[in-house]
């Protein structure tokens, strides 16, 4: 009952609902696209490879525009650049219906909307989450990103039971439909929102060199750009092969693979309401004890000899990634000055953008190796630089 006190007490908030239905659409765009473009590049090539590179034209979206944002957050209308990303990202998947969109090579098409997809991506980093948390009053901070994550995560659960019906019918422009029809339908809401930013006008070398010096100084917030890289690089590309191991392993249909890759969307809305339920002291050690069980969980998922363990352990992954994903935002939130929390977050974006380096790993082994190897190799390179990582961060004395 005081959890449900709290969410209608973050919910009267001007703007947060308006923020959090934007997020909610978009994200929902995201997952289908994760899903259903990997299923269909599995149709092209047989293997993982076709997947990783969309993948990774997703990822180097999320690099391109993080660096943009990481030198103007502090000096640039978030609803502006939002507004703007949703236009030309809607429209892009419009294009596809044109003729000269329509045609055999679809592959490019979905690695042109994928980057834009992560351009996109990236101002949800950027600026919105920061705006959705500039609305609500410090004491709720922690539960309002919280419960945006959870949603956030929630939409992995949707978009995957509705890419199953979408790839029960095998049509690409039903799905292409559907984005153009969310990300310009959410976009329209930004027309309502305002960001009141707080405006800093150092020059962008400047404003680099105070992003790096606070997070030389803040511990939480040097934890947390260390070891996004680990969880994007070795962690995230797994989302695009969750499907394909239903596929590979146990041979189900198109439909029901996206279906049972729905649990761990599932998982991520109740580690989403564990999160923002349960009052947090250590967020730090909460953020990087979910990367380390997260690494080690991937490889007994690539390696379940069983459908049933395979789906328990993808609900538990799915209640990884959200608190994961809560700890990273609200530890930046909180610990960064106030006119340097978008570039701050754009730098963290940038880091998430590693990605791509994670995606092109996968694409390579795709070409030789089965899925359930990739994902075990990748999880083991993930584990040594991880163990790497902390025995450093103890040596500097910058991990309680």
């Amino acid at each position: 009952m005081k959890h449900l006190l709290k969410i209608k007490e973050i919910w009267r908030h001007r703007g947060f609902s308006r923020l959090w239905l934007i997020g909610a659409a978009s994200g929902s765009a995201r997952w289908l696209e994760v899903l259903c473009f990997s299923v269909f590049a599995w149709r092209l090539s047989a293997d993982a490879s076709l997947a990783g590179l969309i993948m990774g034209a997703r990822m180097a979206g999320v690099v391109v525009a993080g660096v943009v944002f990481m030198f103007i957050g502090s000096r640039t209308s978030g609803q502006l650049v939002m507004l703007f990303m949703h236009g030309f990202t809607g429209i892009a998947c419009a294009l596809v219906f044109l003729p000269i969109g329509a045609n055999e090579h679809m592959a490019m098409n979905y690695a042109v909307i994928s980057f834009l997809s992560g351009m996109l991506w990236s101002t949800d980093f950027s600026f919105r989450r920061r705006m959705l948390a500039d609305r609500l009053p410090d004491r709720l901070v922690s539960s309002g990103v919280g419960m945006d994550v959870m949603s956030s995560h929630a939409t992995r659960l949707v978009a995957t039971l509705l890419g199953g019906a979408i790839l029960g019918f095998g049509d690409e422009l039903i799905l292409l439909g559907l984005l153009c029809f969310l990300y310009l339908g959410s976009g329209i809401f930004l027309l309502f929102e305002k960001d009141n930013v707080a405006v800093n006008s150092a020059g962008p070398s400047n404003t680099l060199g105070a992003v790096l010096l606070q997070a030389q100084n803040d511990k939480s917030i040097l934890t947390v750009l260390i070891l996004t890289p680990v969880y994007n690089i070795f962690v995230l590309p797994y989302l695009a092969l969750i499907a394909l191991i239903f596929l590979e392993n146990f041979k189900t249909t198109e439909s029901l693979a996206a279906s049972l890759a729905s649990v761990e969307g599932a998982g991520a809305v109740v580690g989403g309401i564990l999160i923002s339920s349960i009052p947090v002291s250590r967020p730090r050690r909460i953020f990087v004890s979910s990367t380390a069980f997260f690494l080690v969980l991937l490889v007994l998922i690539s390696n379940s000899p069983f459908i049933i363990g395979l789906i328990g352990m993808l609900f538990l992954a799915g209640m990884l990634s959200s608190i994961y994903s809560s700890m990273q935002s609200t530890l930046i939130y909180q610990n960064s000055s106030e006119d340097l929390r978008s570039p701050t977050l754009s730098l963290m974006t940038l880091f998430i953008g590693t990605g791509i380096i994670g995606a092109l790993n996968v694409s390579w082994m795709g070409l030789h190796l089965t899925v359930s190897k990739v994902i075990t190799i990748m999880a083991l390179e993930g584990l040594a630089v991880f163990l790497l990582i902390i025995l450093v961060l103890r040596r500097l004395k910058y991990n309680s």
